[in-house]
């Protein structure tokens, strides 16, 4: 078993001359397939404070012992000076996925406050003594007699990678907070390696909320976060759950742009909305400020690419889909967007005949059970990737499709071998929801008026 990688924080502190590491949690996700006697898996999940020169280990703090979740603590950290109690403290922040927002002494890594961000189930809070979660015990679905759960925060979790920025003239940290559940359910895998001693798949449905959810509700927010009071100051509810990351300036400006395709400044006091606009394209990345000659730009990456294309559903919206450029603001400016040009997508008959609609659902299940949809994108639809949409697969593709899925005839290529995870039953019922979908896909098309079929 494994996991444990530091993919995002590492911080450098040039005072202390330490170097903060934080690191994903353990895997797989179950904690039954990660054997009896884990323990608290250290360290996963972890702040590990570094000497900078030798590498000694100087202190950790654990922020979800033994993860069932996927709560990583692999977001950034922040070190900053903050007045605690009438001292001033050197501190490093982190909100990591499991919903707390963290502060701890830099030099000794001593927890000093530990509160929710969002609305949290799996633990009630922090127990500042011991410095462990205090959780729910009916968060761990594989203890239960239903094996599942709707965990809150999901697998997104309450921060992901998108950074939070910090004003020391405020006193606020900013941050693109998530409030997505996840319902997370064991299921057998017949016949597998993965089916005996307890096994099964998880099937993580974190975007089934999504789609049930009534028109008009918010699965994002930009919180400013008060870390000495260990509370929220203001907020503003945000359509989609993964948006930008954050700048604060010296003008008393926050900026972020929105995955709807918005950038906006607001008020860093009061959160009030001070400018916006629409740019046509989803945006994640953090906007930055630089000075050329004299005069200050606002630069802000746009376009919601990379891995987030495999999940266009939440990620962006149809005015949003835009393309990436780089826009450069200023004050006085008067520029305007160039027309982008849509590209329309089209597709061949189907190689094979629609399939029965019980075992094209079956399939739908299925897909996103095996996990397909990490890849191959959500409903078998992606945007523009390296991985293939299945929706355009032809019948070569169609014919050895066993071979592919189970055989790891194309591992050469980047797809791996689900031999033992999935039966020939199982394809066959994900081939005929693939076929489904891309039937659906050419019969649309037909409805353009410039198609071509």
């Amino acid at each position: 078993m494994g996991g444990g990688s530091p993919w995002d924080a590492i911080t450098y502190d040039p005072v202390l001359n330490t170097l903060y590491v934080g690191t994903d949690g353990p895997a797989p996700f179950n904690p039954l397939w990660r054997g009896e006697g884990r323990g608290d898996e250290l360290f996963t999940n972890s702040i590990l404070a570094l000497d900078a020169d030798t590498g000694a280990y100087r202190w950790h703090y654990q922020t979800t012992p033994n993860d069932a979740w996927n709560l990583s603590a692999a977001m950034h950290i922040m070190v900053a000076e903050l007045l605690i109690g009438g001292s001033k403290r050197r501190v490093v922040m982190q909100a990591p996925k499991n919903g707390f927002f963290y502060v701890l002494d830099a030099k000794s890594g001593q927890l000093l406050s530990a509160n929710a961000l969002v609305p949290i189930n799996w633990a009630t809070g922090i127990d500042l003594t011991t410095g462990r979660p205090i959780e729910n015990p009916a968060a761990r679905y594989y203890a239960r007699a239903d094996r599942k759960w709707a965990n809150r925060p999901g697998g997104l979790g309450a921060h992901s990678w998108h950074a939070m920025a910090y004003s020391a003239d405020t006193g606020l940290v900013y941050i693109p907070a998530i409030d997505v559940s996840t319902m997370i359910e064991i299921v057998d895998v017949a016949g597998g390696v993965l089916g005996g001693g307890g096994g099964g798949s998880i099937h993580a449905g974190w975007m089934d909320e999504l789609r049930a959810a009534p028109p008009g509700t918010t699965f994002g927010r930009l919180i400013a976060w008060d870390p000495v009071a260990g509370e929220q100051r203001w907020t503003v509810p945000l359509q989609l759950p993964v948006n930008g990351g954050m700048l604060a300036t010296a003008g008393n400006l926050v900026f972020q742009g929105r995955a709807t395709g918005e950038i906006s400044a607001y008020d860093a006091q009061s959160g009030a909305l001070l400018w916006q606009m629409q740019t046509g394209s989803g945006i994640q990345a953090a906007p930055t400020t630089v000075e050329v000659d004299g005069e200050q730009l606002l630069l802000v990456p746009v376009g919601a690419g990379g891995s987030l294309k495999y999940l266009p559903s939440f990620i962006v919206t149809a005015d949003s889909s835009g393309p990436a450029r780089l826009l450069a603001f200023k004050l006085g400016g008067k520029a305007t967007l160039p027309e982008r040009a849509r590209l329309v997508e089209t597709f061949a008959r189907p190689p094979l005949p629609r399939f029965d609609e019980k075992l094209a659902n079956r399939g739908a299940v299925l897909y996103e059970q095996r996990g397909c949809d990490l890849c191959h994108g959500e409903s078998a639809i992606n945007g523009p990737s390296s991985v293939p949409d299945l929706r355009h697969a032809g019948a070569a593709t169609h014919a050895l499709i066993g071979g592919i899925v189970i055989d790891g005839m194309r591992r050469d290529q980047g797809m791996p071998s689900f031999k033992g995870a999935v039966t020939m039953d199982e394809v066959k019922a994900i081939q005929a929801f693939i076929i489904n979908q891309s039937w659906n896909a050419y019969e649309q098309q037909a409805s353009r008026p410039s198609s071509a079929n």
